[in-house]
């Protein structure tokens, strides 16, 4: 498995999907994990939490090219034009070109999210309490997974519907944008952002490859989350489903379930081989509840039942305040 290591984790870091009673055996029974379209998460707005990062970054480089326009005399600018604004309205009109190229034209992404990396904390056994207290009215179980192992399952998803391109990673935080781990790529945005004005103002974009901007936006704007839940410390997979794929090759099913009135498409991502025999799943930690003795036997009983009793399962030392 060395070959496998996930470099977002150390090789002993393990992270953990908080969820419902409905939400954990609905993963076992099903033997998979289910993604849904970024258009129908929980807070839609997500994809959408770089934009502002992106078009403060793309502004500046567009502004800096005008400005040297303007000092060697390479372009006429109309009469007290605002060079700022006019880049900050450029800037804007590019992003969300790339926005709509991307998510509209590309392809869909079906997000499966709600990882939580906290290894070095003392809830690695117990379950955090932040997730707890979001899933403690009815009780929650959070599920322990080595992220190495779901390298694996990503490649052979890949293999088996090649029009599935995958990301899985730690999400970077608003704040730490574009000073983290994505530098490079809004530094090549930028780029192709000038060269995109540049060939604009000579009315030829027959030279600007705007290709070279697909894969950074495509991992900035999928792996980028407002600074509002760094405590979350989430990471996520995500997966774009090509709409012009290649004939003959398999797709991925799109399912539809429903929740308070609404429809929401999904895809089922690692099916039959999620609980195989490299699963990811190594525990299942039972949180804080009035009946958590009989959830305890409740679960070992399924698992023994459905020959899943190498997973282990932990009950939570939490205590249940009602």
């Amino acid at each position: 498995m060395t070959n496998d290591l996930d470099p977002d984790f150390s090789e002993h870091e393990r992270i953990f999907h908080y969820t419902t009673p409905e939400g954990l055996y609905g993963i076992l029974e099903s033997t998979c994990l289910w993604a849904t379209h970024f258009q129908f998460l929980n807070d839609s707005k997500e994809f959408y939490a770089a934009r502002e990062s992106l078009i403060q970054f793309v502004h500046k480089a567009i502004h800096r090219r005008f400005a040297a326009w303007k000092v060697n005399k390479q372009f006429v600018f109309e009469h007290g034009v605002n060079l700022s604004s006019l880049a900050l309205h450029e800037a804007g009109v590019i992003v969300d070109a790339m926005y709509k190229t991307t998510y509209e034209t590309l392809g869909w992404p079906f997000v499966f999210s709600g990882f939580c990396c906290n290894p070095d904390h003392k809830s690695y056994r117990n379950g955090g309490l932040l997730h707890w207290a979001t899933y403690g009215r009815r009780g929650g179980y959070a599920i322990r997974l080595n992220p190495h192992k779901i390298v694996p399952l990503l490649k052979a998803e890949n293999t088996k519907f090649p029009d599935f391109v995958y990301l899985s990673s730690r999400v970077v935080y608003s704040e730490d944008a574009p000073e983290s781990r994505f530098k490079t790529d809004y530094e090549t945005l930028a780029t192709v952002a000038q060269s995109m004005i540049e060939g604009m103002a000579k009315d030829d974009l027959s030279h600007v490859d705007v290709a070279r901007s697909a894969d950074p936006f495509w991992r900035i704007s999928s792996m980028l989350k407002d600074e509002y839940f760094r405590d979350e410390s989430e990471a996520r997979i995500v997966g774009l489903i090509m709409n012009t794929g290649r004939p003959g090759n398999q797709q991925h099913v799109i399912h539809v379930r429903h929740r308070d009135g609404v429809s929401i498409p999904y895809i089922k991502i690692f099916e039959h081989s999620l609980l195989g025999e490299n699963c990811p799943i190594e525990a299942i930690i039972i949180g804080p509840h009035p009946e958590r003795a009989r959830r305890y036997r409740a679960l070992t009983t399924f698992l023994r039942h459905s020959k899943l009793d190498f997973i282990d399962v932990i009950e939570s030392d939490v205590p249940f305040i009602a």
